[in-house]
């Protein structure tokens, strides 16, 4: 009988202990979880998944200790059985029996309903708070992405953008340096022939493109090279062609403008002079009020293009008048390229108010040219400066004028550097002593100095009818001697 009594007992003290540690693990839990300052920044989908398991499984544990209390229950009932025989005991024993009987059924009693309340409220309590602890955590995880994602990942992001920023620097690096090394060539197609080695290397890049893309695959680079490898090869027709293919695609302005500027300069080649002239005058049209200077270089070069295909056509009224808009629309641009075309238009200017023997007025443009761009940090832009000294020297020279000491040091540092341009400094300043002088040595080391250069694109008709405009029959002589010594230096 004591032994079921405090086995009772015992049992009951067990399941409380037991209880009360679960529900103290599940409220230390529970405290932790929403009580803590640090979660938001580290919460993720697993630890949430974590906690929420663990709640289950405490819920579990419950629910085992609920079935025990069942069978306790039923223990307990089983104590009326020994009631009986707690009867037939002797009084005394009986009444110390019934006494610790009775309290200890009140007490298991009360314990066991304690218990039962502690569970309810417990079981409530961990329902309430996990919808409150998930409601903070909700709340905590939308503040901390607020204010404290972007400084999180900041750095990281910021990484993966540089990383893609240099890449991309690449790419355009190595795409642009190709595109360079294009423009540099095409200058070339209206200013000098190609070498025999640039004409080879086209060759071979022209080849790679044919044998590692379909046709279908070109790019517009791909395209204007093979439009490059034509022209040099003097194909005009074909390479024309080419460009009204190319002038039909969807292109941007900056390249649909080459495109025509060079289809222009094909029909110049094809001696198709008026229509290469409407050419140009639809690149000025279509693109006069870009803001793109690559674009802008583009109207210009059709401008100066233009006047010099007038000149060509013996309409050098026309051709300066041209020339005077290139310098209108572009004299205050910033762009050297651009530069480089008002520089060039100024110079053409004068040689064109030359052959309509206006060499005062010549003179005065070449001035300006050097009064404007003497200064230039631009080598194309000073080649134009030399060029305009030179013809300015030229001038004085045929005039009978003096040329001042301060345009002979400029040019000479100009062209010092420049074989093709020095050849004509110093002949022209052999001329000038001439007039006073024998130079046949002076002209025979000037021979041996320039042996492997010729002199280019140069007229000598008005320096003979300048020597030829002296009475002093020996100073005539003698000039013209040496006018045709320079003339047929080297000559092809």
């Amino acid at each position: 009988m004591h032994n079921s009594f405090f086995k009772s007992i015992i049992l009951t003290f067990i399941f409380l202990s037991s209880l009360f540690a679960s529900n103290e693990e599940i409220n230390q839990k529970l405290f932790e979880l929403k009580t803590s300052q640090e979660y938001a920044p580290k919460i993720n989908d697993e630890k949430i998944t974590l906690i929420m398991g663990q709640i289950i499984l405490k819920e579990n544990e419950i629910k085992e200790l609920e079935n025990k209390l069942d069978e306790l229950r039923k223990d307990n009932n089983s104590l009326d059985n020994y009631k009986n025989i707690i009867d037939r005991q002797d009084k005394r024993i009986e009444d110390v029996h019934s006494n610790l009987n009775y309290w200890g059924i009140g007490f298991s009693l009360i314990a066991i309903l304690t218990g039962l309340v502690v569970f309810l409220v417990n079981r409530s309590y961990a329902n309430s708070a996990k919808k409150e602890a998930k409601l903070a955590a909700e709340k905590e995880l939308k503040k901390w992405i607020d204010e404290k994602a972007d400084e999180e990942f900041k750095s990281k992001v910021d990484v993966y953008l540089e990383e893609i920023d240099e890449r991309a620097k690449k790419l355009f690096e190595r795409n642009e340096g190709l595109t360079q090394k294009l423009e540099d060539k095409i200058k070339l197609l209206d200013e000098k022939e190609y070498t025999e080695d640039e004409k080879k290397e086209l060759e071979e890049e022209i080849q790679e493109i044919k044998s590692s893309k379909n046709k279908n695959d070109y790019t517009f680079e791909d395209k204007y090279k093979l439009f490059v490898s034509k022209f040099v090869k003097e194909n005009y027709q074909e390479a024309l062609e080419d460009l009204n293919i190319l002038e039909k695609e969807a292109l941007s302005d900056n390249s649909l403008s080459k495109v025509l500027w060079f289809k222009a300069i094909t029909l110049d080649r094809l001696e198709k002079s008026e229509e290469a002239i409407e050419v140009y005058n639809e690149v000025v049209k279509r693109f006069e009020d870009s803001k793109d200077n690559n674009i802008l270089e583009q109207v210009a070069k059709a401008l100066y293009n233009k006047g010099v295909t007038l000149g060509q056509l013996d309409r050098s009224e026309e051709a300066l008048e041209v020339y005077d808009e290139v310098v209108k629309r572009f004299e205050d641009s910033k762009d050297n390229s651009i530069l480089e075309k008002v520089a060039k238009a100024l110079y053409n200017k004068g040689v064109s108010l030359g052959q309509l023997n206006r060499s005062g007025e010549a003179t005065k443009v070449y001035a300006e040219v050097v009064e404007r761009f003497k200064d230039s940090k631009d080598n194309s832009i000073l080649n134009q400066v030399a060029k305009a000294l030179v013809n300015k020297i030229e001038t004085n020279l045929i005039l009978n004028k003096s040329n001042s000491h301060q345009d002979l040091n400029l040019c000479f540092q100009l062209v010092k550097d420049d074989k093709n341009e020095l050849i004509k400094y110093n002949m022209l300043t052999l001329l000038e002593k001439a007039r006073d002088s024998e130079l046949d040595n002076e002209i025979e080391e000037w021979k041996e100095e320039f042996k492997d250069i010729s002199i280019e694109n140069w007229s000598f008709g008005e320096l003979k009818d300048w020597a030829n405009s002296f009475e002093n029959q020996e100073m005539k002589e003698r000039l013209l001697k040496y006018i045709d010594i320079f003339e047929n230096h080297n000559k092809k």
